[in-house]
C-alpha cells in the first residue's frame, strides 16, 4: 500500500509539473526570443528594402507599424501580466496573448481618442464654430455646391492603389518651377494677382491688399509633428517679402488652409 501510494503521488507530481509543457510555454526575454526568428527577420528586412526600391513606402510604413505592435506584445509577454502558474496549457497561453493584445489595442485607442478630444477642444488650429451667412450656398451649417460635382470614373480604392504604388500620385517628383515674388505696385484701377500655390492668393490694388488662406510655414503643414511638408519650390516665399496686408480671408479651417504660425505672424 505504501509503494502504491508513493507511486500514485509521484504520478500526480508529474501531472502537476509537466517539464516539457512548462518549457514549451515558458516566457522568453524579448531579445533572446528574437534569436528564434532569424529567418523571419532576414526575410522581413529584405522585403522592406525591396519595397523601398519599388517605391512602395506606404506599404513599408504599414509593415513597420505591425512590427512595432508585435514587438510590444512580445515585450509585455515577458512580464507577469495576466500570467498564472497553474495555467500551462496551449489554450491558456493563447488566452493570455489575446488579453495582452486587447489591452495594447485599448491603450492605443484610448490615447488616440483622448489626444484628439484635447486637440479639437484646445488647439486654435481647428478654428471656431461656423456662423450663419446670408448666402444661397450656405445650408445646414456649411457651404454647399450649387452645381452637382462629379469626379468622373475615379474610385476610392483606385485612388488608394495609385497612392500606394506611385510617387507622382503622392507628391511631385521634382522641384516645382516658380518665379520670384515682385510687387507690381498697381496704380489707379489696376489689380495685381499673385498665386503662391494651393489657395494662397495675394490681391493688390492701389488702396487695399488682400490675401486668401495664407500658408507660408516651412515645416510640416498639419497638426502632427510627422505630417506632410510643403512641396519643394524653386523659390521660397515669406511674409516679410509681402506688402502690408489689409485683409485676410480664410475659406475653412483645414490644416492646408489655416496655418496658425502664419496667422500669428500676421497678427
Amino acid at each position: 500500500m505504501i509503494e502504491e501510494e508513493s507511486l500514485s503521488n509521484s504520478a500526480l507530481d508529474d501531472v502537476k509539473e509537466p517539464t516539457d509543457l512548462r518549457e514549451l510555454y515558458e516566457e522568453k526575454p524579448l531579445f533572446k526570443g528574437l534569436k528564434d526568428y532569424k529567418g523571419e527577420l532576414l526575410f522581413g528586412s529584405t522585403l522592406l528594402i525591396l519595397l523601398y526600391r519599388w517605391n512602395l513606402q506606404p506599404v513599408n510604413v504599414i509593415l513597420i507599424v505591425m512590427l512595432v505592435f508585435w514587438s510590444s506584445i512580445r515585450l509585455l509577454s515577458t512580464t507577469k501580466l495576466f500570467s498564472s502558474n497553474t495555467e500551462l496549457s496551449g489554450k491558456s497561453s493563447r488566452i493570455r496573448s489575446a488579453k495582452i493584445t486587447g489591452l495594447l489595442l485599448s491603450v492605443i485607442l484610448t490615447f488616440l481618442i483622448i489626444s484628439s478630444l484635447i486637440f479639437l477642444n484646445v488647439s486654435p488650429q481647428t478654428g471656431g464654430d461656423p456662423v450663419m451667412f446670408d448666402s444661397q450656398n450656405f445650408e445646414e451649417g456649411a457651404f454647399q455646391n450649387l452645381e452637382e460635382f462629379s469626379d468622373g470614373n475615379s474610385s476610392w480604392w483606385g485612388t488608394l492603389g495609385e497612392y500606394m504604388v506611385s510617387d507622382s500620385k503622392r507628391a511631385p517628383t521634382t522641384v516645382l518651377p516658380t518665379k520670384e515674388y515682385q510687387s507690381l505696385e498697381p496704380n489707379g484701377g489696376e489689380i495685381s494677382i499673385t498665386w503662391f500655390g494651393h489657395s494662397t492668393i495675394l490681391i493688390e490694388t492701389a488702396n487695399v491688399t488682400i490675401i486668401t488662406d495664407p500658408l507660408f510655414g516651412e515645416d510640416n503643414t498639419d497638426p502632427l509633428f510627422f505630417g506632410p511638408s510643403p512641396f519643394p519650390y524653386q523659390h521660397s516665399y515669406s511674409l516679410s517679402e509681402l506688402p502690408k496686408i489689409d485683409y485676410v480671408f480664410i475659406s475653412h479651417d483645414h490644416y492646408d488652409h489655416l496655418d496658425m504660425d502664419t496667422i500669428t505672424e500676421l497678427q
